[in-house]
């Protein structure tokens, strides 16, 4: 059986004679197999202000209650002003969004822009770089090319690019059939005069052959009847290529007539 100390209630082994914590001895007789209530000194005079204590917080408690409400009361203004000031907040919140909104908007369509002035520029640039080079292409087929040396009739070279007055009467000449053999052999260092004499020649060959076939034509029954006709054409011929000669060499000019190319008998 448990011994407990009848002092101050503290358990001990049931052969100990002692208190192990008040070293109160214990009576050989008597066995507490419950401990005792030790002994508090000044409780009874603690316990009237325990009574009084609840008593305290009694009278306090409408006090804290009065705080508390006042407290609610002071607070409840701030509540409803902040309550109030909530849609306001979010209204402001809102309008910044929507202002955040335009900007991103604003920014991607100026950078739209922006793009597409950059591509507008590269097309133009690019469609002036075409241009140019049309230009320059137009620029060195119009340029003039360098013709044939020009010498005079007393081998004298001249300037290409100044105007050249050729002899009038050679010119004339040149394209007059036959008579063409007078400035061909007379100017044999005029590289001009030997040009226009050169094409007269050739183009009165071309034409006497033309009015040779023409008369061999004229014998054969039933074609003969076309062989006026041929004539007139042939002879119509003679005379537009004669003028155009002779305009193109009193001109100054060293060009070819049409076909002529065609036709170096006398080179």
């Amino acid at each position: 059986m448990a011994k407990f100390c009848p002092k101050c209630g503290a358990q001990a082994r049931d052969t100990a004679t002692n208190c192990p914590v008040c070293d109160a001895p214990f009576d050989p007789e008597q066995l507490f197999d419950t401990p005792a209530q030790p002994e508090q000194p000044g409780s009874n005079v603690q316990q009237p202000m325990m009574n009084q204590q609840p008593m305290q917080q009694s009278m306090q408690q409408p006090m804290m209650n009065q705080q508390m409400n006042q407290q609610q009361m002071q607070q409840q203004p701030m509540m409803n002003q902040q309550m109030n000031q909530q849609p306001m907040m979010n209204q402001q919140m809102n309008q910044q969004q929507m202002q955040q909104q335009q900007a991103n908007q604003q920014y991607w369509q100026q950078q739209n822009d922006q793009q597409a002035s950059q591509i507008r520029h590269n097309q133009a640039m690019s469609d002036m770089n075409v241009a140019m080079n049309s230009l320059n292409e137009a620029g060195q087929h119009a340029m003039p090319q360098e013709g044939p040396t020009i010498v005079n009739a007393n081998g004298q070279q001249m300037n290409p690019n100044a105007v050249y007055k050729p002899d009038m009467a050679m010119c004339i000449l040149s394209y007059l059939g036959i008579l063409a053999l007078i400035p061909y052999l007379q100017n044999k260092k005029d590289v001009f005069i030997q040009f226009h004499a050169k094409q007269g020649l050739n183009m009165a060959i071309v034409f006497v052959g033309i009015f040779f076939v023409i008369g061999i034509l004229s014998v054969i029954p039933g074609i003969n009847l076309l062989c006026p006709l041929l004539y007139v054409i042939a002879f119509t011929g003679e005379l537009v290529y004669t003028v155009m000669g002779i305009l193109s060499s009193t001109k100054g000019e060293m060009k070819l007539l049409p076909l002529m190319e065609k036709v170096q008998i006398i080179k």
